[in-house]
């Protein structure tokens, strides 16, 4: 009877104490979310900020990206000098939270902070051992129709996730207060002009005008429908090259040999089709995915499964099947298929 009530005391103490343990943990949790938030009104210091409330509006959603909460930053008169807001959204994983800061006054981006993040501590450094990142969001101004993150590389789709929430986070501030934000520039599609391989078609959204743009591969501008966008184009488009498209058609002793670039998941690889001069039939399709590895972040790690079929499908025409564990490899042989195709339909040396 002594030895079971020992028991039960050890017990209960072990429960207090893993109970305790835990409520610790939950309480730091809870400090360092707390911290982080109240630590976004430094953001604001430049404008003499004193204190922050949060203000309760009609949130903004765009896709898995989403504005979160609203801080009203005051002086110490209690005039409104800034407005901060916290959007979340995915960069590599999910869970990327970041804080802008917004002068009322000059409608000018102040500052920005990643307040929450579920990357692995070396991607995100990348963006912190920039010299440049952070700084372009000190005074970026919101009135100009081009509106982007200046992207890291290496970092693409954090950088990426940053821009979505910034972005977002400026037609909030427009239905919040009564600024009006520029029309945006949208990219509606960019392709390879079949018929010309040499040249890349865009084609943008600018308020209600619909305007195209031909470049060479060299991105040279060929035509635009209006000159008047000529450098918000270019600068669109710069950021939005073709990562896909036919490098060459050659023709030599009644067949094609056909070289395509695609995307795949650690950049580009190339693919090659051999095609019948008189029949246009496919002869040979193989691509070059020897660099094509992945990391244990994702699955455990392509070690070069079999796309023989999918080649094989190529040829024949069937559908394709995607290889388990090569997912964007998969796809990005999906789109070098596709341009072989596109360019078999408009007829080869048409």
């Amino acid at each position: 009877m002594k030895k079971q009530l020992v028991f039960f005391i050890l017990g209960f103490i072990l429960l207090f104490v893993i109970g305790g343990m835990t409520e610790i943990g939950i309480n730091r949790e809870q400090a360092f979310i707390l911290e982080e938030k109240d630590s976004i009104i430094h953001l604001a210091d430049a404008l003499g900020a004193r204190t922050m409330e949060e203000d309760t509006v009609s949130f903004l959603t765009s896709g898995n990206t989403t504005i979160i909460q609203k801080m009203n930053v005051m002086n110490k008169d209690g005039d409104l000098v800034a407005i901060i807001y916290t959007g979340e959204t995915t960069g590599r994983k999910p869970g990327l939270q970041v804080a802008f800061a917004v002068n009322v006054t000059t409608h000018h981006i102040i500052g920005m902070r990643i307040v929450a993040s579920n990357e692995t501590p070396d991607y995100e450094g990348r963006l912190y051992s920039s010299d440049t990142f952070f700084d372009q969001f000190l005074d970026k101004d919101m009135t100009t129709v081009s509106f982007n993150v200046e992207i890291v590389s290496g970092v693409t789709l954090t950088s990426t996730g940053i821009q979505q929430i910034m972005q977002l986070v400026r037609k909030q501030y427009d239905q919040d207060t009564s600024f009006t934000a520029p029309s945006e520039i949208v990219l509606v599609s960019k392709g390879q002009d079949m018929g010309n391989l040499e040249h890349f078609q865009y084609e943008f959204l600018i308020g209600e005008e619909t305007l195209t743009a031909v470049v060479n591969q060299s991105y040279t501008l060929v035509s635009i429908s209006n000159p008047a966008f000529q450098t918000l184009v270019l600068a669109t488009i710069d950021r939005n090259p073709v990562t896909d498209f036919i490098r060459s058609a050659t023709l030599a002793e009644g067949t094609w040999t056909i070289v395509i670039q695609s995307k795949g998941y650690t950049g580009i690889f190339v693919s090659t089709a051999t095609v019948d001069d008189t029949t246009d039939a496919i002869l040979s399709f193989s691509s070059n995915i020897s660099n094509e590895t992945y990391d244990s972040d994702y699955n455990d790690g392509y070690t070069g499964g079999s796309f023989q079929p999918v080649y094989d499908a190529v040829i024949s025409g069937a559908d394709l099947s995607i290889v388990t564990g090569a997912t964007y490899t998969y796809y990005g042989v999906l789109s070098a298929r596709n341009l072989l195709y596109s360019l078999l339909e408009g007829g080869l040396g048409a």
